[in-house]
């Protein structure tokens, strides 16, 4: 009898355990859908931003002739390693700050 119970009891646990399985493959597959949609928005917005650098470019270039140096040196700027990085950002900084 002890042991009837026993087997009851545990396939009362699989079945409830299985329940909250399905139950978090639900959650999880509707928190992938929700992400891909997301990643698909994001996706989409690259090419956009990129139109519209390209079409801002003469006007960032009348305004700012030194931009493609700049941008050049900003790129140039991460291979740093990260203490020079940071001195580099702070110098960086304070050079805008005082206008020069």
């Amino acid at each position: 009898m002890l042991r009837i119970a026993r087997l009851e009891y545990e396939y009362m646990q699989r079945k409830e355990l299985t329940d909250q399985c399905e139950e978090l493959e639900k959650v999880k597959n509707k928190v992938s859908d929700e992400i891909d949609i997301q990643q698909n928005k994001l996706d989409s917005v690259a090419p956009l931003l990129n139109k519209i650098l390209e079409a801002t470019l003469p006007a960032q270039e009348f305004f700012n002739p030194d931009l493609p140096a700049i941008d050049r040196m900003y790129k140039a700027s991460e291979y740093l390693p990260t203490p020079l990085y940071s001195l580099y950002v702070s110098s960086v900084g304070y050079q805008e700050f005082l206008g020069g």
